[in-house]
């Protein structure tokens, strides 16, 4: 089963206020305070595993994109 590691929202889009609400409705739980580079607000759901999990980053909307941990495992199927 795959997890979201991270979600991330674009600067030109979204103020931390807005993003914490699209968080709140949609029942994720950051971990950690917001992570600002040049062009986003990186929430962080979970730590990374790179032991178990392959990373992927996935658009999910205009604006959001999502950090996607892929189990190995399932990676051979």
């Amino acid at each position: 089963m795959a997890i979201t590691q991270a979600v991330l929202f674009s600067k030109e889009l979204y103020d931390t206020a807005s993003a914490r609400r699209w968080l709140r409705r949609h029942k994720y739980n950051p971990i950690k305070r917001v992570h600002e580079t040049m062009h986003f607000l990186r929430y962080r759901i979970r730590e990374p595993d790179y032991d178990t999990y392959e990373y992927r980053t996935k658009q999910i909307s205009t604006g959001i994109k999502m950090i996607i941990g892929i189990p190995y495992y399932m990676m051979s199927e």
